[in-house]
């Protein structure tokens, strides 16, 4: 799980999807759209010709952006809503209590720390955590404020 928050602190779950399903539909897929692409999950998994069209989308997104908005996944907006509040909260705290859960090393660095862009310091703070597999989530980088975020 990766969690990002701007130094403008903006940061929310969308609980738009009608509106991200529309705008998905009117997206060419050969067109690079304007904003970060969406994906719908629930057409990847289609036996007709929607998953064919789907997947070149993906393709796409990721061969121009290399990121892209998942929608059709199943997860509760509301669930996704209380980890963006507690991320939020975490990203909130003075930069002591989050220093507690720095980066520790290179390559796949769990915890707290900045990326570099160009070998300089990105203006956003991100906090790295391995889930899965369970017996490889190192919990010394886990946040214990807010309480919610174990």
């Amino acid at each position: 799980m990766c969690m990002r928050e701007s130094d403008s602190g903006q940061g929310e779950a969308s609980t738009a999807m009608a509106e991200d399903e529309r705008q998905l539909r009117s997206d060419s897929a050969h067109h690079l759209p304007a904003s970060v692409p969406v994906i719908d999950l629930r057409l990847l998994t289609h036996p007709d010709g929607s998953c064919r069209v789907e997947m070149a989308r993906l393709r796409s997104a990721l061969s121009s952006w290399g990121v892209f908005q998942l929608m059709g996944h199943g997860i509760p907006t509301s669930f996704l809503t209380d980890i963006w509040g507690t991320g939020s909260q975490f990203f909130k705290l003075p930069m002591e209590e989050k220093q507690r859960y720095a980066c520790k090393g290179h390559g796949f660095n769990q915890g707290y720390g900045r990326d570099l862009v160009d070998g300089e310091a990105d203006w956003t703070d991100r906090i790295l955590l391995q889930v899965e597999p369970e017996d490889e989530r190192n919990l010394e980088f886990w946040p214990h404020n807010p309480s919610s975020f174990r």
